[in-house]
């Protein structure tokens, strides 16, 4: 009898689900400011749940990415503006679209129930940028050069996020990533800017017969103020995404091992 039980224990182990995981990289470099599709697309290997005897369990998406741009600040005022009085925090913050608006739901079987992934899940997978406070003298009349204008080349360098998703708790996330064939994402941002001034520059007022010089904001009243332009924005680096799935055992091999225990108590009957 022992050896019967022993026998039968170890079938039932394995058919119990087993765990595994897949991992693959990809590339990516654009820039959002470029182009007619402003962002980047972006193709994965979906997983396959080889007809259900596997389920994804986890996903994970690390980034190993990089921001570069450059910045134009310039100013249209007679008066200049001294170091640290002005200032502007520039940062490009990027999001990841899992899925292209309009495709069928990434999950087997939901076409079959005419779901339509209208609203693919997305993610913000951390932005980069710095504080600038620049001098600026008095402006000369000529746009993008001068004593009135400073340049910047920014780089932040590689660095790292890591997004974790999970079965049932995120489980649109994984929806989207399983099936079969190849999930066709978009990645693209925006730029954001904060800026203002410490004190009073001390600009006079606008003389209408006389606007400010330049092309600055043409659709509003003419002004004096500083002004800042984004250009030559590039993100880049590799995507790894790690599936975690459990194998899920045929039904015959548990019925199978189940028969085992009833034959062995049986047998001693």
């Amino acid at each position: 009898m022992i050896l019967a039980t022993a026998a039968a224990s170890a079938m039932l182990a394995a058919s119990t689900a087993s765990a595994g995981s897949i991992s693959q990289t990809v590339d990516f470099s654009y820039d959002p400011n470029a182009g007619p599709d402003f962002g980047a697309f972006i193709a994965f290997d979906k997983f396959d749940t080889l007809g259900g005897t596997r389920r994804l369990t986890g996903l994970t998406l690390r980034y190993d990415q990089s921001v570069d741009f450059d910045v134009r600040i310039e100013q249209n005022s007679p008066v200049a503006i001294d170091a640290g009085n002005f200032f502007v925090d520039v940062f490009y913050l990027p999001i990841h679209q899992y899925g292209l608006a309009g495709d069928p739901g990434g999950g087997e079987g939901e076409e079959e129930r005419g779901a339509r992934r209208n609203d693919p899940p997305f993610a913000g997978v951390g932005g980069a940028g710095d504080f600038f406070s620049p001098g600026l003298g008095p402006t000369d009349g000529f746009n993008g050069s001068g004593p009135d204008t400073a340049m910047f080349g920014y780089s932040s360098g590689r660095f790292t996020s890591t997004f974790d998703y999970v079965a049932g708790a995120d489980q649109s996330f994984l929806d989207a990533f399983t099936g079969v064939g190849r999930l066709d994402t978009f990645m693209s941002g925006f730029i954001e800017l904060f800026g203002g001034f410490n004190e009073d520059p001390g600009f006079p007022d606008v003389d209408p017969l006389d606007p400010p010089e330049g092309p600055f904001f043409p659709f509003q009243e003419p002004f004096y103020g500083a002004f800042v332009d984004v250009f030559n924005l590039t993100h880049a680096g590799t995507i790894t995404t790690t599936y975690t799935f459990e194998v899920i055992p045929a039904p015959g091999a548990a019925g199978l091992a189940a028969l085992g225990v009833v034959t062995g108590l049986r047998r001693r009957r």
